[in-house]
C-alpha cells in the first residue's frame, strides 16, 4: 500500500491525504520513467512539486486569490472534489520527496531499454572489465558531458536475450539519463561496501574533485596479479565484487601496514 504523505487542508478547513510513492523502490517502471525526465529537465524543488500533484493524483485548475483551485478523487469510485488550496501548503509537502534530491538509495532501474534487458541493479554477475570500462565512460562524460558515453555505458549495463552485450542498443534522452543515475547508485553502494578502497573517491552526482579511479584501480590490478601480466585476463573477468572484494582486502593491508611501520 502506498504511503500517504501529511495532507493539503483547504481554504474551508477540508483535507486530502496523497497517496504516492514515497522510495524508489515503490515506484513502477512507468513512474520511474516520468521521474527520471522531470530529473533531467527541472530542478529539484520543481521535480519534487511536479511529482507531488502528478502521483497524488491531483488535477490543477485556475489559479485562486491564496493559491490555486484543485481537484483529486479519493476512491476510483467517488467523484472527484473541487477545494481551494494555498501555494504553502503544497510547499510544506516538498520535504517529505527530499530522497528524489539523492540516488544513494536508488536500488532500481530501468530493466529494460529498445528490447535490451538490465543487468542486475547492484552489478552481480558483471564482470570487473565491464566494470571497468563503464567506469572510465562515465569519467569521459563528467568530463565532455557528451551524452554519447553515457550510450556507450548503456552497451554494458544492458544485455539481450543471450546475455550478451547491447551492441545495438539506441538510448532515449531519458534511458541515457537514466544510466547516469543509476552508475551514481552503484558508485555510492560500493563506496559504502568497500570503504578502504573507495574512501578517498569521490561519489557525488556532479563530478567535481573526481579523483583518477582508473589510475588507482590499475595500480591495484599490478598488485594483485603481483606484476604478472598473465594474470591479468583472469582478475579481468572476474565478477567485479569478487575483485572488488579483493582490492578492498589489499587496501586495508596496505593501510594497516602503514599505520604499524609508518611507511
Amino acid at each position: 500500500m502506498l504511503n500517504k504523505i501529511r495532507p493539503i487542508s483547504s481554504s474551508d478547513g477540508q483535507k486530502i491525504f496523497l497517496r504516492v510513492p514515497l522510495r524508489w523502490e515503490e515506484l513502477t517502471q512507468k513512474q520511474l520513467r516520468y521521474v527520471f525526465t522531470l530529473l533531467s529537465l527541472f530542478p529539484p524543488e520543481e521535480v519534487k512539486a511536479y511529482y507531488i500533484i502528478r502521483m497524488g493524483g491531483l488535477t490543477i485548475g485556475k489559479r485562486s486569490a491564496k493559491g490555486w483551485i484543485v481537484s483529486i478523487r479519493e476512491r476510483w469510485w467517488k467523484p472527484r472534489k473541487w477545494l481551494s488550496v494555498s501555494t504553502d501548503s503544497i510547499a510544506e509537502l516538498l520535504h517529505q520527496c527530499d530522497w528524489l534530491e539523492s540516488y544513494d538509495n536508488l536500488n532500481t532501474r530501468l530493466v529494460s531499454v529498445g528490447g535490451y534487458h538490465a543487468v542486475d541493479t547492484d552489478l552481480h554477475g558483471v564482470s570487473f572489465e565491464d566494470y571497468l570500462n563503464i567506469e572510465g565512460l562515465y569519467q569521459i562524460y563528467l568530463r565532455t558531458k557528451d551524452d554519447k558515453f553515457l550510450q556507450q555505458m548503456a552497451v554494458y549495463l544492458y544485455r539481450d536475450n543471450h546475455g550478451k552485450k547491447a551492441l545495438g542498443i539506441k538510448c532515449s534522452e531519458v534511458e541515457r539519463f537514466g544510466c547516469f543515475i543509476w552508475w551514481n547508485y552503484v558508485k555510492s553502494n560500493f563506496a559504502r561496501c568497500f570503504q578502504n578502497f573507495f574512501k578517498t573517491v569521490n561519489t557525488s552526482v556532479d563530478g567535481d574533485d573526481q579523483i583518477d579511479v582508473m589510475g588507482a584501480v590499475n595500480a591495484q590490478i599490478r598488485a594483485l596479479t603481483d606484476g604478472d601480466i598473465t594474470k591479468e585476463e583472469v582478475v579481468l573477468k572476474k565478477d567485479c565484487w569478487r575483485a572488488l572484494t579483493e582490492l578492498d582486502a589489499k587496501a586495508k593491508e596496505a593501510e594497516d601496514f602503514k599505520k604499524k611501520y609508518g611507511k
